[in-house]
């Protein structure tokens, strides 16, 4: 007896989640990605590799047309691995129809903050909009975007089960149903653009399911495409974990920027400081200062737990206070580059820094050389943000209607304004 088969025999485990366990773990499941911007299109690349038969989906036509014919919009990713990925069943379409026919479906969609620092789910509520009428008894959906604690019962999950036809409902704690429901899970992207170093392969996954069913489901999921999926026990266990993480990063570069500035007053050289605090073998690590935060998440993220946490009469005062000095940095370095600072020490300047043992020693070295960087603007060719999302998945929602309509015609999909749901 295979391991698949075992485990979907499992009686604590309806007919209807089994069968999609056993074509999980046996990486014969069908996976929908929703989003193909910097993280959905990476992993759906993974999970073609791994052998699953994949379909992205994404409202952007020229995207669309772009991976159908093999081309790639994202820097890093070469075209050979869109034609790789294409060779093993590898789709992209905008036809929302083709979810029915999928075991999983992942939602990459971005969560970006609005003119106020508030968190801005447009993204979010219109795609569980769009996805609801498609959903099949039985099926496993996923949320990636990073997101406050929270989000995926109290936003995602009633968007999507009062959009879902034929009373479909989403599995909640206690006895499995054997029909009627789909199961939902949160787990937050790892992605880390430009890092050669570690095989997203080699990333583990945090899992939160909304109940058992779903984390067996989403860990079987993961687990065959990465070294490792860590289950917890909430969603709002694991949205709160990815913010963990980008907060801690958050605030160390916040303190590090503000010891440069500090460190540039009192002519030392900041680079030295961290390469001799880098010797110590534990309960240290290194952080550099820089112009400021880029990215997709650092400069955003925070903010979300920031704004939830007011809900609990709590005021984040590190994050507020990190924010502050990351966001002031690039004025600082403007200041820094008159005759008053240093020219060797401006913050645009990154030290070249050997990481050889002898660098510890005693002995006289040189003084740190200093390679001056540009900054540049950052890239934005792999993520697609618009102000008129809700417009095009009504478009694609109504043509994926005509195209291919559910026994019981849905009413809930169609979405006639370009602003964020209130």
């Amino acid at each position: 007896m295979t391991k698949a088969t075992s485990t979907a025999q499992d009686s604590s485990i309806p007919v209807i989640a089994a069968k999609r366990l056993e074509r999980l773990l046996a990486r014969d499941a069908r996976i929908g990605i929703i989003g193909l911007g910097y993280v959905g299109l990476p992993l759906s690349l993974l999970f073609a590799e791994a052998g699953f038969r994949v379909t992205g989906f994404d409202i952007d036509e020229k995207k669309i047309a772009d991976l159908e014919d093999g081309r790639s919009y994202i820097f890093r990713i070469p075209a050979t691995e869109i034609e790789a990925a294409r060779s093993k069943g590898f789709s992209a379409t905008s036809d929302f129809a083709n979810l029915v026919q999928q075991d999983a479906i992942i939602l990459c969609v971005p969560t970006p903050l609005n003119a106020h620092h508030e968190p801005d789910l447009s993204y979010i509520k219109d795609t569980a909009r769009a996805v609801a009428p498609w959903i099949q008894p039985g099926q496993l959906l996923i949320l990636e975007s990073t997101t406050y604690p929270g989000t995926t019962e109290d936003v995602l999950i009633p968007l999507l089960e009062a959009g879902a036809r034929d009373g479909l409902k989403v599995q909640t704690a206690g006895t499995p149903a054997e029909e009627g429901v789909f199961y939902v899970a949160f787990s937050p992207e790892r992605e880390d653009p430009g890092n050669t170093q570690i095989a997203r392969s080699q990333i583990p996954k945090v899992v939160g399911g909304h109940e058992p069913i779903a984390a067996k489901l989403a860990a079987a999921l993961y687990g065959g495409i990465v070294s490792r999926a860590v289950c917890v026990s909430s969603t709002r266990v694991a949205e709160m974990t990815k913010l963990l993480e980008n907060i801690y990063r958050c605030v160390n570069i916040a303190l590090v920027n503000e010891l440069k500035i500090l460190c540039m007053r009192m002519d030392i050289d900041i680079w030295e400081v961290i390469d001799a605090a880098s010797t110590k073998p534990f309960g240290f690590h290194p952080f550099y200062p820089g112009p400021g935060l880029g990215g997709h998440c650092i400069p955003i993220d925070p903010f979300y737990l920031s704004w939830k946490a007011k809900e609990y009469d709590f005021r984040t005062r590190f994050i507020e206070l990190a924010g502050e000095i990351n966001e002031a940095r690039p004025s600082t370095a403007r200041a820094c580059s008159s005759s008053a600072c240093p020219t060797s020490a401006i913050s645009t300047t990154f030290a070249s820094r050997p990481r050889s043992p002898s660098s510890s020693s005693c002995a006289a070295k040189a003084p740190t050389s200093h390679t001056t960087i540009p900054i540049i603007q950052p890239l934005v060719e792999d993520v697609t943000i618009t102000s008129t999302w809700s417009q095009r998945l009504s478009i694609n929602s109504k043509n994926s209607i005509a195209s291919s309509s559910p026994p019981t015609t849905p009413t809930t999909t169609t979405l006639t304004s370009s602003a964020a749901p209130s």
